[in-house]
């Protein structure tokens, strides 16, 4: 199975080296035609102002949709759920594909990022790490939460695209990649 990595900026490597990992291959997509033959799709965390400009390209948007269409699973990250989401704060992203509301930077800035504790629904719990993460403020009526932290959803799922507020790629342990790529596909 062949995962992509959005890669126009961002945490590309540490993805990779899990996906490795767990024998799947991985290719860096840097525009539309990149994504043929990808099974799933990884919008890594980075700087989302600097990732929008590529994501917004008129190309890249039309392959996306495209590629989303024959059903693959697909991740946004901490930047790459600002990406993904409907609403930024409080303005809408006109190519967002998710459902959800979120406020930017909104657990501070890089010097108060830190790590908490991450409850699934299964009752698996794992510490996250959050780097000047998003908060989710709002949820559409087809957006499932599957995990808090103190209250606030961080890891959502809306039938196969799913975000994630913090940096799953950074403590492996919440078997979120098996649950995207592997799960996702047996849904129908």
């Amino acid at each position: 199975m062949i995962i992509g990595i959005v890669a126009f900026q961002g945490a590309c490597r540490e993805h990779e080296t899990l996906l490795l990992k767990r024998g799947w291959s991985v290719r860096r997509i840097l525009k539309g035609e990149d994504l043929e033959g990808t099974k799933g799709l990884i919008f890594p965390g980075g700087e989302s102002t600097v990732m929008k400009r590529f994501f917004e390209e008129e190309g890249f948007q039309k392959a996306f949709r495209r590629w989303r269409d024959k059903g693959h699973p697909f991740w946004g990250i901490c930047a790459g759920a600002v990406l993904l989401s409907q609403k930024v704060d409080g303005r809408i992203n006109p190519c967002g594909v998710i459902d959800v509301s979120l406020e930017r930077n909104a657990y501070g800035r890089h010097r108060e990022s830190d790590s908490r504790k991450i409850a699934f629904n299964d009752g698996t719990t794992v510490e996250g790490i959050f780097i000047r993460a998003p908060r989710i403020t709002e949820t559409g009526a087809s957006v499932h939460i599957e995990a808090r932290s103190e209250g606030d959803p961080v890891v959502l799922r809306d039938g196969k695209a799913w975000l994630t507020t913090w940096h799953p790629e950074l403590r492996d342990g919440a078997g979120l990649y098996e649950k995207v790529f592997l799960q996702s596909h047996g849904d129908s």
